[in-house]
């Protein structure tokens, strides 16, 4: 697999952490040189997808409805999971993050993320009639009826 610098200057690092995910890889983009990654969800986390992940001039990791884009290398703060990608992402695989959403009917209109053990840092939008979160490992779900 052939991967533009910016997609290998992501790789590196990530694969050094999970190897495994090697496998999981693919390309896309005009030149087909965009690294794609997607990393199948645990059965309880009831997402929809996969972790995915794709870098091509920025990197982009969604989880199931939310995605947040990142530059790379991040400028400052190695560890800050705001900023730096793959404190994001082991962030989100520890569970010490979730994802949550703000539906109205079967209309998602808005999205972020959550901390474990904290609330939501935003209240419910105008509208909105349930809010879905969802973890990694499924431990952080709930489905509330607003």
């Amino acid at each position: 697999m052939k991967l533009n610098d910016f997609s290998c200057a992501f790789g590196d690092p990530l694969f050094a952490r999970h190897p495994e995910w090697r496998a999981l890889a693919g390309t896309y983009g005009e030149a087909n040189d965009c690294l794609v990654v997607k990393v199948p969800a645990p059965e309880r986390s009831q997402t929809e997808g996969p972790l995915l992940i794709h870098v091509d001039v920025e990197v982009t990791v969604g989880f199931d409805y939310h995605h947040c884009h990142f530059n790379w290398p991040p400028d400052f703060g190695e560890t800050d999971l705001n900023i730096n990608a793959l404190s994001f992402i082991e962030a989100l695989l520890a569970e010490g993050i979730g994802v949550v959403f703000w539906w109205q009917q079967d209309r998602m209109i808005l999205s972020t993320t959550f901390s474990a053990g904290e609330a939501d840092g935003l209240g419910p939008p105008p509208g909105a009639t349930r809010v879905r979160r969802r973890s990694w490992h499924g431990t952080l779900n709930a489905d509330i009826a607003l």
